[in-house]
Formats: structure tokens, sequence, C-alpha cells
């Protein structure tokens, strides 16, 4: 379980809605959510690339 400190009340209200456990100004983000953000935007910069280099 990871954690750090967000200080923009709108990030945190959207970091709770995504379901990561907010204590005040603390986030903790489980491995598993931390995974398949990373992966949804390797997914776009591939795509974002491909539409690049595209003729």
């Amino acid at each position: 379980l990871a954690d750090t400190a967000v200080e923009n009340a709108e990030a945190r209200q959207a970091l709770a809605n995504a379901g990561v456990r907010m204590e005040g100004s603390r986030a903790y983000f489980l491995p598993e959510f931390v995974e398949e953000h990373l992966q949804a935007l390797k997914e776009n910069w591939a795509g974002q690339a491909a539409r690049r280099n595209a003729p």
C-alpha cells in the first residue's frame, strides 16, 4: 500500500470517487489500482504514437 499527500481538494475528491482510500490529505493506493491505471496510460500513449506515425 503506497501513500502520498494530495493538497488539492478537487483531486482528493476525484481520487475518493475512484475508490482510493483518503485520510485527510493522505491518499492510500492499492498496487492493483496503480497497475491498472498505468496500463491504461500505456495503452493510450501507444495509440497516440501509432496515430502520429500513421501515413
